[in-house]
């Protein structure tokens, strides 16, 4: 990433506080939530599931779905320090975009920090973390092409990368 570019990518970090969640509002009782942990930078923290999992193997922005009770800012805050061993207070994210998919909502929540000291080396359920700059993934065949196109909408990545 350029010096230039280093800070273009900031702009979707405005952050905003919600009173009422779009997702009780739709009717959707479901909801996920996945977050950009970034530092001034430009890297951000990712997370690639385990093959025992069953799952895709791409690297993918950290975050998962609701538990019983929680309101989005917990589940991020959960979903957080569970794949990355980040610990933040749900009020210290930030939520940087709302998308609505067919049966639930996804809140994507960003927080700036100063280092990724605190990373774990692999996530609770085995996840493997990793810390890569937003313009190297346009170079990764293994990143999961949702997460891609959400940071192509969020302007964090040009459109030429997620294509």
């Amino acid at each position: 990433m350029k010096d230039s570019e280093k800070f273009a990518f900031a702009n979707w970090y405005q952050g905003s506080d919600q009173e009422k969640w779009p997702h009780e509002t739709a009717g959707f009782r479901d909801y996920a939530c996945k977050i950009i942990v970034f530092d001034v930078e430009g890297f951000a923290v990712f997370v690639r599931e385990t093959e025992k999992r069953n799952r895709s193997n791409d690297w993918k922005l950290p975050g998962g779905r609701s538990e019983t009770g929680e309101y989005p800012p917990e589940t991020a805050s959960r979903e957080l320090e569970e794949e990355t061993g980040i610990a933040m207070m749900p009020e210290d994210l930030k939520l940087a975009w709302t998308d609505h998919r067919d049966n639930h909502a996804v809140y994507v929540f960003a927080v700036k920090v100063s280092h990724f000291s605190h990373l774990k080396a692999e996530g609770d359920e085995g996840e493997e973390v990793g810390v890569f700059d937003f313009g190297s993934i346009a170079d990764m065949s293994d990143f999961f092409k949702s997460d891609l196109n959400l940071m192509e909408k969020m302007d964090i990545i040009p459109s030429s990368i997620a294509a």
